[in-house]
């Protein structure tokens, strides 16, 4: 084991890390250092942007793993090696934006229709859902997501709503 990796990992003892943040932040060191072929003691901010470059462009790593890397290189040059050079040039990544997966009301229609079992049935009643609503819903041919379902739940509940809110403010300005 080398000095560097020694002291990195005492560092991150004295911190409290957890062995899994450990060996990550070790993995990724060691990845940066294969990369360039030397030791990270001779590498600077200018290898660590390029190797961020790499990761993003030419590997296509998720923003996780960049992001670990970002994390370990941080704290390798900041907190084990106290370099001179501001570590915060180190840019973290931008989390990605993922929309929500929004089914079509056919879709809705095929999943309820496609539930068939006793236990999935039960697993639904067991969710607040009575299979009699999901049937009205099935039946209902102008069900849009734009429309305001009523879902009765079982066992006394108040009633669950499933609706956007433009059907929210067209329901109250039709009350």
């Amino acid at each position: 084991m080398t000095p560097l990796r020694q002291r990195m990992l005492e560092d991150m003892k004295i911190r409290n890390f957890t062995e899994q943040t450990q060996k990550r932040y070790v993995e990724a060191v060691a990845a940066f250092a294969r990369h360039f072929g030397a030791s990270p003691e001779r590498l600077g901010s200018e290898e660590v942007r390029a190797y961020q470059l790499h990761l993003i462009e030419k590997r296509q790593c998720s923003w996780s793993h960049v992001n670990v890397t970002v994390c370990a290189l941080r704290f390798l040059y900041g907190v084990s090696l106290n370099c001179p050079w501001d570590v915060t040039r180190i840019r973290y990544p931008k989390r990605e934006k993922r929309l929500p997966v929004v089914l079509s009301p056919g879709e809705v229609s095929l999943f309820f229709e496609a539930i068939r079992g006793l236990k999935y049935r039960a697993a639904l009643e067991a969710a607040g859902i009575e299979p009699a609503a999901l049937k009205t819903v099935q039946r209902d041919k102008s069900f849009r997501l734009s429309n305001l379902a009523h879902l009765p739940r079982v066992h006394g509940n108040p009633v669950q709503r499933i609706c956007s809110r433009s059907a929210d403010r067209e329901s109250r300005v039709s009350a």
